[in-house]
């Protein structure tokens, strides 16, 4: 039987929630094009995870309630802002003025796309539990 913390799912949901909207403000107020036109240009598919908000906050209350659902849809919304994040951050990688202009945001993303990674796998593991 698969042991999970609730509250450490709950809070590590609430800190890629977080993230994803402070992933969102970075792409309205153009941080993303401060370190390169292609960059801004890639980053704005970040304003496509506004959805996953609203799944996490079902997803957060669910695990809260013991309720049986299926979080496969969650999981992989998830697993495609990991390869968002994993895309945007090998951009920035590749061309050392990116990495120069952007060394706060990479840090960011990588702390970003570390959260998300480890919520998907504690779904994933959950979705093998039931």
């Amino acid at each position: 039987m698969l042991k999970i913390d609730i509250d450490e799912v709950i809070n590590l949901s609430c800190e890629v929630r977080r993230d994803t909207l402070q992933l969102m403000a970075a792409v309205k107020d153009r941080s993303f094009f401060d370190i390169g036109c292609e960059i801004g240009i890639a980053a704005r598919g970040g304003l496509g995870y506004d959805r996953l908000l609203q799944d996490l906050e079902r997803f957060e209350g669910c695990i809260r309630a013991h309720c049986e659902w299926s979080f496969d849809d969650t999981y992989g919304r998830i697993y495609d802002l990991v390869n968002f994040y994993d895309h945007i951050i090998q951009m920035i990688l590749t061309h050392q003025e990116h990495l120069r202009k952007g060394e706060e945001m990479t840090k960011n993303l990588i702390k970003w796309r570390n959260n998300a990674g480890r919520l998907a796998q504690v779904i994933s593991q959950m979705c093998e539990g039931d």
